[in-house]
């Protein structure tokens, strides 16, 4: 039992299920007191089984009595189902003494069956209907195949990931204001005005969300869960729903493939730079109108690993999500608001299960000078992983002077 403030209510189930008992015995000699048992016995385990989970449910959320309390009912109701039928039969001209014992095994059958689909499958559609989004098909599997998923709350040692893109609120602000200049500059008024303004208010989140997707994918690529978009700030952490030890080591490695992927497009968005500029010459040349350059944004990043508060949070009737909370959650955020362009910073803990986990990622780490951060009293231990060495040979680097590229968040 999860809580023994249970017990009271488990004991007046098992006594009224033992009294019920003492009145099947009555079901080989007369109908009617079979129809009286099974009635008893469905008003016995619908006035208590109801009241029972509740109590579970706020005593303890994830007790798997409710499940056992559940598939108990269940198979009991089986029973005296079945019990009446080989009663019928017997009372009806039929002399094998089996055929009490056949009907209970057959109803309760079907009874547990019925269960199975209404309760648990239900339970798995819930589990993919929430996850679906969040995690790889992988994690989706293994979480179908656990005999007890904690939802409810839970202390849990994971890994938090923050990515935020940088340059993004910078290139918001350019390109307003390039837009009502333009607007002003060609009189743009009424319907006009704001079709130009919305398609290129599109274009900016077509932008940001290229750098975002390439961020979630390899996040999901990594079997990490895919907590939230906060503006232009990607968060997710490792190690929970589905158990981890090596979450750590997980959540370095998806935060190097994610700068690796901003560098990638970074250099396809260069190169059709380099085509836009030779566009530009012929149209200035020809008095036209110079086309915009694509914008350059980067990465920085902030690990942390501790315990931390996992669960589903909200309400079921408007917002609710899996998402975590806690002292060690803010500090990822902390690291990552010190990360600066480009770099993954990660906290002590973190480069400690590097060095458990992974000793040659744990050794390219670089230990940077203490921080200190919001909200937390002393200086703060910090190391920085060289995403770098993992670019593909040849890989070329990227000139920070492009025009094009915000030069700050």
């Amino acid at each position: 039992l999860a809580d023994w403030k249970l017990m009271p209510s488990l004991m007046g189930v098992l006594v009224v299920l033992a009294l019920i008992q003492l009145v099947l015995a009555a079901v080989l000699s007369s109908p009617w007191a079979a129809i009286a048992a099974v009635f008893v016995w469905g008003v016995a385990a619908f006035a208590t089984v109801p009241g029972l989970q509740m109590r579970m449910m706020q005593q303890a959320p994830d007790a798997p009595a409710l499940v056992s309390t559940l598939n108990i009912a269940a198979f009991n109701l089986g029973n005296a189902g079945g019990a009446w039928l080989g009663g019928w039969m017997l009372t009806h001209g039929a002399s094998l003494r089996a055929l009490p014992v056949a009907g209970a095994m057959l109803l309760n059958h079907l009874a547990l069956l019925t269960y199975n689909i209404v309760f648990e499958q239900s339970d798995k559609r819930r589990v993919r209907a929430v996850f679906s989004k969040l995690v790889s098909p992988n994690v989706v599997n293994e979480l179908l195949q656990l005999e007890k998923i904690k939802l409810g709350g839970a202390r849990t040692r994971i890994t938090v990931f923050f990515a935020d893109v940088r340059g993004f609120t910078k290139l918001t602000d350019v390109n307003q204001a390039k837009t009502e200049q333009y607007v002003r500059d060609h009189n743009l008024t009424g319907a006009a005005a704001e079709a130009y303004i919305d398609k290129n208010a599109a274009e900016t989140l077509r932008t940001v969300n290229l750098y975002l997707a390439a961020i979630a994918d390899q996040i999901k690529k990594h079997d990490g869960t895919l907590d939230k978009y906060i503006g232009d700030c990607v968060m997710a952490f490792w190690g929970a729903p589905t158990p981890n030890e090596k979450h750590a080591v997980a959540c370095v490695r998806a935060a190097i493939d994610a700068q690796i992927a901003m560098h990638q497009i970074n250099q396809q968005r260069a190169k059709e730079n380099e085509r836009i500029r030779t566009q530009n010459l012929a149209r200035a040349a020809a008095g036209q109108e110079l086309l915009d350059e694509l914008p350059l944004l980067d990465l920085g990043t902030g690990i942390n690993t501790g315990t931390s508060i996992v669960g589903m949070m909200g309400s079921e009737s408007h917002t609710f999500s899996y998402t975590t909370f806690g002292r060690e959650v803010n500090l990822a955020s902390r690291l990552e608001g010190v990360s600066g362009h480009s770099r993954i910073i990660i906290g002590e803990n973190t480069f400690r299960d590097l060095e458990r986990y992974d000793m040659q990622l744990g050794a390219l780490c670089v230990e940077q000078p203490p921080v200190k951060v919001k909200g937390i009293a002393s200086e703060v231990r910090i190391w920085e992983v060289p995403w770098k060495s993992f670019l593909p040979p040849g890989t070329p680097e990227l000139s920070t002077a492009k025009p094009g590229k915000p030069a700050a968040h």
